[in-house]
This record gives structure tokens, C-alpha cells and sequence, in this order.
């Protein structure tokens, strides 16, 4: 049993849009602070594998199946793109404090999946097991350096028509989280440089919640 008089428990929830290098920070900082890492990706394609062939949920979850069948205008992306986030986030509290029961180090969480309005409501209402909760978004605002990473991401896989409209949608959707973070009192930092995002997000992470 976990001693009554241990600090708390740090969860750092770490959203953004694709492409933004906030699962290279998320490792540098789980590696630097010994924090189990939640890569909420596990999370989505385990709900993905879960929800029957042709039922609603599915529909919503499998963005990158809209993105392949190319039939799709950019808003109606970003609906769903929002909309699968919110199924994932409907059971981030339930996974965090899964993770936190059998698991006494600290958490980092993250994945595109992270809406600013749900983590805001973690933050303050906490997580289980008395943790203190902690959400940034990282942010790049420059969609050719977005598309740019993205490539590098696919390696040396073919290019195919619709990863044009993956990179379109991951610098919208990387803008609309963005802006409800804002909006949310969610720390916004910069994706560049690199080689101060770790820095910059812990630092963002141990400021205390800004207001609404």
C-alpha cells in the first residue's frame, strides 16, 4: 500500500496536434523523471479494434480510413477529428486512474487525442489516487514545417494522395486544440526549437493552472 504521507503523484497530460514532436517530449521526459508513459494512440486503436464493423463509434474512430477515402471536405475532417477525441477522452479519467492503481510512479500522458476542454476538467478535479494534474499543449503554427515533420514520420513509406489531406488536417486541428486551450487556461508552448521543448513543457507543466 502506498504510504499515506507520499507526495503526490504528477500527471503531466501532453496534447497537440500530429506532427508537433510531443510524443519525442513526452519520452524525454518520462526517460529524465522515471514516469510511466501513456501513449493515448494504445487507447484509441484498442477502441478502434473493440467498436463493431459498421456501428457509429467505429464510423467516428477510424480517421484515418475517412482520410483514405478521400470523400470528405476539410470542416467535416475536423468534426471528426474532434468528435473521435472526445470518445477517447470520455475515458481518459477511467485509463488514468487505471494506470495510477497498479502502477506508484508519476504519468506522463499523450496524443492528439487530448481535447483542452476534458483535460481542463482533470486538472481541476484531479485525477484518482490524489494525483496532481497537469496539462500543456504544444503548438506549431507553421504548416509546411508541420508537413515537414510528418513526412519524416512516414519514413521511407510511399507517398499516397491522402496523406496531403492528413497533413492539412493535423495543422487545423493543431490550431483549433490550440485555441481552446487558450480558452481553457491550457499552457500553449511552442513545438520549436526542439531542442528546448522538454524544458519548456515542464516548465509550462509546473505553473499553476491559469483561469478560464
Amino acid at each position: 500500500m502506498r504510504p499515506t504521507t507520499a507526495p503526490p503523484r504528477r500527471v503531466l497530460l501532453l496534447g497537440g496536434g500530429a506532427g508537433t514532436g510531443k510524443s519525442t517530449v513526452a519520452a524525454a521526459l518520462a526517460a529524465r523523471s522515471g514516469a510511466r508513459r501513456l501513449e493515448l494512440d494504445d487507447v484509441w486503436q484498442a477502441m478502434l479494434a473493440a467498436a463493431p464493423a459498421g456501428s457509429p463509434e467505429r464510423d467516428v474512430l477510424d480517421v484515418d480510413g475517412m482520410l483514405r477515402a478521400r470523400g470528405r471536405g476539410p470542416d467535416e475532417q475536423l468534426a471528426r477529428h474532434v468528435a473521435a477525441s472526445g470518445l477517447v477522452c470520455a475515458r481518459l479519467g477511467a485509463v488514468v486512474g487505471d494506470v495510477l492503481a497498479e502502477d506508484d510512479r508519476d504519468l506522463v500522458v499523450d496524443g492528439a487525442w487530448l481535447l483542452p476542454s476534458a483535460v481542463a476538467g482533470l486538472v481541476e478535479r484531479g485525477a484518482p489516487a490524489g494525483a496532481r494534474v497537469r496539462a500543456v499543449v504544444v503548438h506549431e503554427p507553421d504548416d509546411e514545417a508541420l508537413a515537414g515533420a510528418m513526412s519524416v514520420r512516414r519514413g521511407g513509406a510511399r507517398v499516397e494522395a491522402w496523406h496531403a489531406d492528413s497533413a492539412r488536417l493535423a495543422a487545423a486541428y493543431g490550431a483549433w486544440v490550440a485555441a481552446e486551450a487558450r480558452e481553457c487556461g491550457v499552457p500553449v508552448v511552442a513545438a520549436r526549437p526542439w531542442a528546448t521543448a522538454p524544458d519548456r513543457v515542464l516548465s509550462a507543466g509546473c505553473q499553476t493552472p491559469a483561469p478560464p
